[in-house]
């Protein structure tokens, strides 16, 4: 898809400029928009194999570019409010800490900030339902692979192959082994995640990419930060642990659909991701009364 199209950035005064801006003596942009999965967010090549996610520029569905909801007290289809974009970039910043292996959120660029077109500029005084300004922000994440599991859903058998085959040559295993060495490495950077005190209670197939790079920090549980609701989110944090690593197992049983391979079950998901938890958080994995359980084979887990 190219750069033209990605919603409000494809206006050329403004779209071209902030990614030359962004990226000193980047060549003539195209962009990528991987699958309808992608609804407010593209993909820029920025060299040396990796990739820039931009989200927050509008709605990349043909339609509007921004629907405001007249339901919600706050929400604007196709943007990304300041608040939550400059949260993303302070947890992923906190997270590089110890790995430097998931998404990159790397900037925050208000849009308040920028000389927009004349036809865009009454985004600048923008309102939610609630009265409040929406202060639209564009979010830059750098990763190596712009594709996420649930992205192979909307691909045909052919170019789900194509593009498994060309990350498995890129990762260095064979085409057979992908699916248990992604498995491996989305459960060692949660273990990673976990033992540092953060959590992921939105963990699914939208938010990690086919290289096991975990993204979207806006509601992650970060020690030391804020969510958006004002409240810390240290709660029950075993159990939520505990709760996560399920979610891990389905992104890995959903993975065996996309790709018609037998994983083995939730139970044979659940086994593969936890041979990557326990590189990343070997002392929970093994105190944990739960997972013992469901290694076990118990039927019921209570």
């Amino acid at each position: 898809m190219p750069f033209e199209s990605f919603a409000i950035l494809g206006d050329a005064r403004l779209g071209k400029k902030v990614l030359s801006e962004v990226f000193p003596g980047m060549e003539e942009p195209l962009s990528l928009v991987p699958t309808l999965l992608h609804g407010r967010s593209v993909s820029v090549p920025i060299g040396d194999g990796n990739w820039c996610s931009v989200k927050g520029g509008g709605w990349n569905y043909g339609g509007p570019l921004v629907y405001m909801s007249r339901k919600d007290d706050q929400l604007a289809f196709g943007l990304l409010p300041e608040s939550a974009s400059r949260r993303e970039v302070e947890v992923s910043r906190k997270t590089r800490e110890f790995t430097a292996e998931n998404g990159d959120a790397f900037l925050s660029l208000s849009l308040l900030d920028l000389d927009l077109p004349g036809e865009l500029r009454f985004l600048k005084d923008l309102r939610y339902a609630d009265g409040s300004l929406v202060r639209p922000s564009l979010l830059f994440t750098k990763v190596r692979c712009p594709y996420r599991p649930r992205d192979l859903a909307f691909m045909t058998d052919e170019e789900k192959e194509d593009c498994v085959r060309r990350i498995s040559e890129e990762i260095g295993v064979d085409r057979k082994d992908f699916i248990p060495e992604l498995s491996r490495r989305l459960g060692e950077r949660v273990g990673e995640l976990h033992a540092h005190g953060f959590l992921n209670d939105t963990l699914d197939d939208s938010n990690c990419t086919l290289m096991g790079e975990i993204l979207d920090y806006e509601w992650m549980t970060a020690p030391g930060i804020p969510l958006e609701d004002g409240t810390m989110g240290d709660v029950l944090l075993d159990e939520r642990k505990e709760k996560e690593i399920f979610y891990g197992a389905e992104i890995v049983l959903r993975l065996g659909g996309f790709l018609h391979e037998d994983v083995g079950g939730i139970l044979g998901a659940y086994r593969l991701f936890g041979e990557g938890y326990r590189r990343g958080n070997q002392e929970y994995w093994d105190k944990n009364e739960s997972i013992r359980k469901i290694l076990d084979g118990e039927k019921f887990v209570y």
